[in-house]
């Protein structure tokens, strides 16, 4: 596992430190803290007599897709890892050195768990043995008590989004969507990272500007906290890099690209559907690159594991000019504008 960060330290720093190719940088502006779902449905949807179900953070995301690659017991040594960091702990239980490597790598945890990602290390500098006996120790690279408000920060902002705007008896598809407009209006495209800023999918949460890689990975977080299986994946050749979302809805899978519909880039209102739930005609135009890679992948690249990152569907694609206009869920239609035109996309 040592080895193979070393080896691919260099191309994935090319990876998350954005996209090289279509994005010119925005004007920054400050996040609008509002939802594009003005036409027909608020964010919050309540029934006459009934509170509101809300989310509750997940510390134990799990995304089943990739069990070809990812064993059953390296999830549940991260899950020890996960309730051991939110409480301060220095050690946890776990099934293999191999699992402990996996669950420490800042890769792994900048997907599943932001906060940790560079905050933890895997790796002894006061002579201790970093894993033996079933026991995995967690070097800080802050106070622990820190850290701790930390994560409990970060799985605050975490649901203050989702419950803002997705419902718990939403389909994954109204919850893709929604997050989606939430992430189009609320973020914005900037390299923090040259002014020295924590480059990182926590960052880019706490304050709503990032990369492609950041952003990705913030969509990806967000889905898998209601229920979508999701990660970011990207691409990296001497002509492109870039970061999306892939995500696994009613068991299909999807592309998904939260950068390329910033409505702050575009300078616009209007939410552009053309690079949402994409298939793979629809993102090799964007980025024609097949190996793709992904930072929680053991072996990091497609060619390399047993997982596939293929996406065949087109049914839930818009066409290229389409943008939002409303959302029936009684009906599951989305209506959209292509010029001045009103067209309908049934979902389920």
């Amino acid at each position: 596992m040592n080895k193979r960060i070393i080896s691919i330290l260099l191309t994935t720093a090319v990876l998350i430190s954005g996209c090289n190719t279509k994005i010119s940088e925005p004007v920054p502006s400050g996040p609008s803290e509002q939802s594009g779902f003005t036409t027909s449905v608020e964010p919050e949807i309540t029934t006459t007599g009934t509170e509101k179900q809300l989310f509750e953070y997940n510390p134990h995301p799990h995304v089943s897709f990739l069990s070809g690659d990812i064993p059953e017991d390296y999830w549940e040594s991260f899950n020890n890892l996960s309730d051991a960091l939110r409480k301060g702990e220095s050690t946890f239980k776990c099934s293999s050195e191999e699992a402990y490597k996996w669950c420490t790598y800042w890769g792994t945890l900048y997907i599943l768990m932001p906060a940790a990602s560079l905050m933890i290390e895997g790796e002894s500098k006061d002579g201790t043995v970093p894993f033996e006996n079933g026991t995995g120790r967690i070097y800080y690279q802050m106070p622990a008590e820190d850290f701790v408000a930390r994560q409990a920060e970060f799985e605050k902002a975490v649901m203050d989004i989702i419950n803002s705007c997705v419902e718990k008896d939403d389909t994954d598809f109204e919850k893709c969507l929604k997050l989606y407009d939430y992430i189009e209006s609320n973020f914005i495209y900037e390299d923090y990272g040259v002014n020295g800023n924590d480059d990182s999918c926590y960052y880019t949460m706490m304050n709503r500007k990032g990369l492609c890689a950041q952003l990705a990975a913030v969509y990806a977080h967000l889905l898998l906290q209601c229920g979508v299986e999701a990660i970011s994946v990207g691409c990296y050749d001497p002509s492109i890099s870039h970061s999306w979302t892939y995500m696994i809805i009613d068991g299909k899978a999807y592309h998904s690209d939260p950068t390329w519909a910033l409505k702050d880039t575009e300078h616009t209102d209007l939410l552009h559907l053309y690079y949402f739930l994409m298939d793979d005609s629809r993102r090799n135009e964007s980025c024609p690159v097949k190996d793709l890679q992904s930072l929680i992948l053991p072996n990091y690249q497609e060619s390399r594991s047993n997982t596939d990152f293929s996406a065949s569907d087109d049914s839930l694609c818009f066409p290229q000019q389409a943008d939002f206009d409303s959302l029936d869920e009684d009906k599951k239609v989305v209506q959209y504008r292509v010029t001045e035109e009103i067209e309908e996309l049934r979902y389920n």
